[in-house]
């Protein structure tokens, strides 16, 4: 759905996807890694975008000082309260079995139904083939010691002076919609209603849009 003239670059979070496992003390480790993927890649510049824990990344990197960012999306991005839903991030860490796995990825969404078919077999094949569950694991310990988000990253988006905006779902089930009130006034803030933890999953086309239009600000 974006301009097919754009470069998509998408590394995967440490312990996440097929990338491997990293011992990691605070989100910044994640968000260094991150840079080192880019640079590996011959990425110098770039628009980041950034869901949940990669929102967090994303906004950890904007402080790194090595990349030049164009601009910042940041989508239900985590870092900005200390709220979250742990029995969500323990559940989809712990599940074994699609049975167990499928109720806590609903949580993900207002509406089930728009979760792909097949998603939770996919999820924990490619868990099973990558290892990730223990490293996951050991993430819910160090980043939501308590249950609780230990990153605090309101300070860095203050700081953003490149064209940003923020998406939040108003019916997000994992990181509250009450944590906009956090974002300033320098960073647009786009509510979407009845919409869950993931936009760009729930409403593809507003999602792709809006991140044209800060691509489109700074070329």
């Amino acid at each position: 759905l974006l301009d097919p003239g754009v470069r998509v670059v998408m590394p995967e979070l440490p312990g996440h996807g097929s990338a491997p496992a990293l011992e990691v003390s605070r989100i910044d480790d994640i968000a260094r890694a991150v840079d080192d993927e880019l640079a590996a890649q011959g990425v110098e510049d770039a628009h980041l975008v950034g869901h949940s824990l990669g929102g967090a990344a994303a906004l950890a990197l904007s402080r790194a000082g090595r990349l030049r960012i164009r601009s910042l999306c940041l989508i239900a991005p985590g870092g900005l309260g200390p709220e979250i839903n742990f029995a969500f991030l323990n559940g989809l860490t712990q599940a074994t079995r699609e049975e167990s796995l499928r109720p806590w990825l609903e949580k993900m969404v207002a509406d089930p139904s728009r979760l792909p078919e097949g998603l939770a077999g996919t999820v924990l094949r490619q868990r099973e083939r990558s290892g990730t569950r223990a490293a996951q694991a050991r993430l819910l310990e160090v980043l939501f010691p308590d249950g609780t988000q230990g990153m605090r990253l309101g300070a860095a988006l203050d700081a953003v002076r490149v064209p940003a905006k923020v998406l939040w779902g108003t019916r997000d089930a994992v990181i509250p919609c009450a944590h906009a009130s956090a974002v300033p006034g320098n960073v647009a803030l786009h509510l979407l209603r009845d919409i869950g933890h993931v936009p760009q999953l729930e409403c593809p086309e507003i999602v792709a849009r809006l991140i044209g239009e800060l691509v489109r600000s700074n070329p």
